[in-house]
């Protein structure tokens, strides 16, 4: 796809992102970025599920050994991977049905019902602080986006309660959860079968194993990061404080192409649609051509369009 030279000039006049019969597109790449979050999050629920059934095998051979210590050391290790698989359980039910709200709010432009979506996806963001930070920091990326949206939108505002919101957002995730922990056991159920481990000897272990975590018999668990409370994952907005010139910013420091073309997204529309192009990147950190081809890339996912 060509671009007017005049995209090599100071500025560049971004259509699409102003006009407010497009001002919805952001949200198509905030469905996007969900998106891939999901297959994500799909991935490790599954490899997850694979270390579940290898586990819960070598528990049930050494009870049957009468091994007392190798059985608690995979007995622990079979409840902190339960643990995990319903915290990823969670988190993709939650996506998905955000998903779902973003479509139907990306057509009848209903702000107010972004709230509940930056309300949820901040639940989820604590609940992974701890356990997959990186994870955290997209989800974290993934609100400053909506945000970002809901400061820019050119429609009315509308007032929300607060308590009225927490609620909403509280009975939400209580749904989610017991939604995903329902799945969680069926999935667990049919790989189980599928594999010919008996699901009585299954019952035994998860029985002895909570038996033996609720009388403290194993070591608690390490949070691998600051407690949530303290712990503030990067936002996207954090690109901008990368120093200012592409060729003094270390190899350690540069960002990826998916980050570059979020942050240029980001100048547009913090900056009314106007681009220039030198300064943001500077700004980024990254090289003229960078930002240039991040246009472009934009363009083809029809989250800008270039004045011609």
């Amino acid at each position: 796809m060509s671009v007017d030279a005049g995209i090599l000039d100071s500025f560049a006049k971004i259509l699409g992102i102003v006009s407010k019969k497009d001002r919805s597109t952001p949200l198509i790449y905030t469905i996007q970025s969900l998106q891939e979050l999901k297959s994500r999050l799909e991935s490790i629920y599954k490899r997850l599920m694979q270390r579940y059934e290898e586990l819960m095998l070598k528990a049930i051979q050494s009870h049957e050994r009468s091994d007392s210590e190798k059985f608690k050391i995979y007995a622990a290790e079979i409840v902190n991977v339960k643990r995990l698989m319903k915290v990823i359980s969670v988190a993709d039910l939650a996506v998905e049905r955000v998903i779902e709200r973003l479509k139907t709010i990306d057509i009848v432009r209903d702000i107010k019902g972004l709230a509940s979506i930056v309300g949820i996806l901040n639940e989820l963001k604590m609940k992974m602080v701890n356990e997959m930070p990186e994870l955290a920091s997209l989800i974290d990326n993934i609100v400053h986006n909506v945000n970002t949206f809901i400061a820019t939108s050119q429609a009315q505002e509308i007032n929300v309660s607060p308590v009225e919101n927490t609620r909403e957002i509280e009975q939400a995730m209580k749904q989610i959860e017991e939604e995903a922990e329902r799945r969680m056991r069926e999935r667990m159920k049919v790989v189980l079968e599928s594999k010919k481990i008996p699901l009585e000897k299954v019952a035994e272990v998860e029985r002895v194993a909570s038996q033996e975590t609720q009388q403290g018999s194993y070591i608690a668990k390490s949070p691998i990061v600051p407690a949530a409370a303290s712990y503030r994952a990067p936002a996207a907005v954090d690109l901008l404080r990368v120093p200012q010139t592409a060729e003094a910013v270390p190899t350690s420091l540069r960002i990826d192409r998916v980050d570059i073309e979020r942050a240029v997204l980001e100048y547009i529309v913090e900056h009314g649609g106007i681009l220039n192009v030198e300064e943001c990147a500077k700004l980024l950190g990254v090289t003229r051509a960078e930002v240039i081809s991040a246009l472009k890339s934009l363009e083809r996912k029809g989250l800008i369009r270039l004045a011609r």
